[in-house]
């Protein structure tokens, strides 16, 4: 009877074990300040989404959840979209019907609003992009924007992407979402129903796996929280230390496979050997 009562509680440290090694390496893990929230007709969300009283837990903040929800991009812009979904890959799916009008309007100012945010913590991404420029003189390489009858002064884009344009005094280069073009639409245009695929950085994907919270401060990223300490890591990493930090956690990763694999092994093990035992002792 002892070795039997011992072989389950093996086991059960074991399974504990594995779950635990599990959970930690979740890409959905949880952090636990910032929980996640009900949202409406957008279910339960969480980080890098947060709402009005979370604001230091995410990125990206969400109002008015009992009606129509609406979404900050940019914490420097008092500017709102509608949202329609956020999935649990961190998809953004906005669809404004106020952005729509000033579309059919033509009216320019909606390129400043309809630029991707970028930061050291997290970016914006979607597949049917456009990028332009803003620039005080006109790039030689460069077209003047003419998209969807617009014709804004300043503003150009660039065909090949790859080299840097001819535009020296250019005040800024950003990404706009666009429709894709297909049967019912033969040229590029601007649109208020797209999709957003958000990225956190490593660094802050670390500091939130330690229970810590990610900030830009001059360029640095700061994890700041309970149980982790304060630091500073350079955003912009060489191609070479991207490779060896990929490398490591391909390393990793595969390690965490092979240990695993064995712990199953040594369960199933421990499992037979227990059932032979109990069968003896019956007999």
């Amino acid at each position: 009877m002892n070795n039997i009562n011992f072989c389950f509680a093996l086991f059960f440290a074991l399974s504990h074990i594995v779950g635990v090694s599990l959970a930690w390496n979740d890409s959905r893990y949880v952090h636990p300040i910032c929980t996640p929230f009900e949202c409406g007709n957008l279910g339960l969300i969480g980080f890098p989404m947060n709402n009005m009283s979370l604001t230091d837990c995410g990125f990206y903040t969400v109002k008015n959840c009992s009606g129509q929800p609406k979404i900050q991009l940019s914490r420097e812009k008092e500017l709102w979209f509608d949202v329609v979904a956020i999935s649990q890959a961190n998809v953004i799916h906005i669809d404004d019907q106020e952005l729509q009008k000033r579309i059919t309007a033509r009216d320019c100012t909606i390129l400043d609003d309809l630029a991707l945010p970028m930061s050291s913590l997290s970016s914006l991404s979607t597949d049917n992009n456009l990028t332009m420029y803003h620039c005080t003189d006109k790039p030689i390489d460069a077209l003047p924007l003419f998209i969807s009858s617009f014709s804004c002064p300043g503003y150009y884009t660039y065909i090949d992407t790859s080299a840097s344009p001819n535009c020296p005094t250019s005040k800024s280069k950003f990404v706009v979402p666009v429709r894709p073009i297909g049967p019912n639409n033969s040229a590029v245009e601007f649109t208020s129903n797209f999709q957003l695929q958000v990225t956190i950085s490593l660094p802050c994907q670390q500091c939130l796996q330690r229970g810590g919270r990610c900030s830009d401060t001059q360029g640095y990223i700061v994890c700041e929280g309970k149980n982790t300490k304060s630091r500073k890591v350079e955003p912009n990493i060489s191609p070479k230390i991207w490779a060896f930090a990929l490398g490591m956690l391909i390393s990793i990763i595969v390690i965490f496979v092979i240990f695993i694999i064995f712990i199953i092994f040594i369960i199933f093990i421990i499992f037979i050997i227990c059932n032979k035992t109990r069968h003896v002792k019956q007999k």
